[in-house]
Formats: C-alpha cells, structure tokens, sequence
C-alpha cells in the first residue's frame, strides 16, 4: 500500500527499507519533493522502484508510475 503524506520534502530521499530485506514484508519510504514551476503546478515525476539481488539481477518492479511531490 502506498500512503501520499500532507507534508512535502525539499530533497528526493530513498530511505532504508523496514523492519529488513530478510523478512517476508518489508516497507520502503520515499519522499518526492515539490518544484516550483513557471506555471505553479507541481510536476509529477515517473517513479520507478526496482528490487536487485547480491548478483545485480533484476528481481521485481515494485513501482513504475508517475507520482506528485508528498512522502510515500
């Protein structure tokens, strides 16, 4: 599930995923900050999380989509 909080960052972060890699669930929180733009709208930016094993190999996409500025 991915939860959009009210308060926006100034800084792209990728923080380390919760409680860790070695559980069945884990929980990985990004925050996406917002840009002040010509027009005033805040652009959406494609966001694309991917899961990489020890080896490099592609293991899952957990997300490929666009996304407004907010924490997730």
């Amino acid at each position: 599930m991915i939860k959009n909080y009210n308060n926006v960052p100034n800084d792209f972060q990728l923080y380390q995923n919760f409680p860790n890699p070695f559980n069945p669930t884990t929980r990985i929180k990004y925050e996406i900050p917002k840009v002040k733009t010509q027009n005033f709208a805040s652009p959406q930016y494609n966001v694309k999380l991917i899961v990489y094993d020890v080896l490099g190999r592609e293991v899952a996409v957990l997300l490929n989509k666009k996304q407004a500025a907010g924490n997730y």
